[in-house]
């Protein structure tokens, strides 16, 4: 048995050596490493890792975004007579997507100006702490300076709670909603194909406001990024809004490479980065910038272009000058 492994190894050492443009430089550490694989103090060298540049595999391939499947193991299935038809652009209500990060005064009153200071009712579930009355009322109390008629706040532990009419109604009855932030898995788990999903599509349709919160703001849209990156993993939203996915925390958790990796696996569709601090406003097929940063305004064909605060456009034309 020694004798066929020493034959093997001076084989493999041959091989080496017998490779283009290694010959001559294949250092004393790689070839201990093939000759006496035991002593030596580096990691094993193949004679792929000593092989010519022309010889070497291609590079690795552009991140690889995980779509969604028509039967998505995360989310509760809903037959087609119980899911609300998404909304076209325009529609009759305005979207505040705020890329989360500070939450500024400023942002809570142009959101409470939008909501004509009429009956708020936050959804809190994405946040890990939403089961805790405590952190339930300190979600609340953050809203109640603002001159709202009332600040209420809807959380269902399971998805079978979620179609309590309590809850239900409170939505019904609201002129707007805010979904807080933290993970978009479990808000969309909780609330899709439920009574709850619906009164949101009935409340943009009469022209009420729909606020998202950095996970909040992912859930918006029809295709969503789940988590991932570089390599995003992309789940099934709300879809609120058609024809856009948003993605937050953009500039500063540098996310651009997983949005356009989205955004190369569905072209048709407009893709906003929202950084932190900042929220875009769409109301009908017109937006426009607020807050402290950027968005960035992403196409499949076209890339990516800056829009700062004060930006307004169409969604389908861009920013005005």
């Amino acid at each position: 048995m020694r004798l066929v492994s020493s034959i093997s190894r001076i084989a493999a050492l041959l091989l080496l050596l017998l490779l283009p443009g290694c010959s001559r430089e294949a250092t004393v550490e790689q070839v201990r490493a093939v000759v006496h694989p035991a002593t030596s103090s580096g990691v094993a060298v193949s004679a792929l890792a000593l092989a010519s540049p022309r010889e070497r595999p291609d590079p690795p391939t552009p991140p690889r975004v995980v779509s969604p499947s028509p039967r998505d193991e995360d989310e509760p299935q809903r037959s087609a007579s119980s899911s609300p038809a998404r909304l076209p652009l325009p529609n009759n209500g305005t979207i505040f997507a705020h890329g989360g990060g500070p939450l500024g005064r400023e942002s809570q009153r142009r959101f409470a100006a939008l909501c004509q200071h009429g009956d708020l009712v936050l959804i809190p579930t994405a946040h890990q702490d939403a089961g805790k009355p405590r952190y339930r009322e300190f979600v609340r109390e953050r809203w109640l300076s603002l001159g709202l008629a009332s600040v209420s706040v809807v959380h269902a532990e399971t998805h079978e709670e979620a179609r309590a009419g309590r809850l239900v109604s409170r939505v019904r009855e609201a002129e707007c909603v805010w979904l807080g932030g933290g993970a978009q898995g479990p808000l969309v788990r909780r609330y899709r194909g439920t009574p709850i999903e619906e009164e949101l599509f009935a409340l943009l349709d009469r022209g009420g406001v729909v606020g998202g919160y950095s996970a909040g703001t992912s859930s918006l849209t029809e295709i969503m990024i789940r988590y991932g990156n570089p390599e995003p993993v992309a789940g099934r939203g709300f879809g609120l809004i058609g024809g856009v996915i948003f993605d937050q925390h953009f500039i500063v958790h540098r996310r651009e490479q997983r949005l356009r990796s989205v955004l190369e696996l569905h072209p048709e569709l407009i893709g906003f980065g929202i950084d932190e601090g900042t929220a875009l406003v769409i109301y009908g097929d017109r937006f426009e910038v607020v807050g402290e940063s950027i968005v960035r305004r992403c196409t499949h064909a076209r890339g990516c272009v800056g829009l700062a605060p004060g930006a307004t456009g169409r969604l389908s034309r861009g920013a005005s000058p």
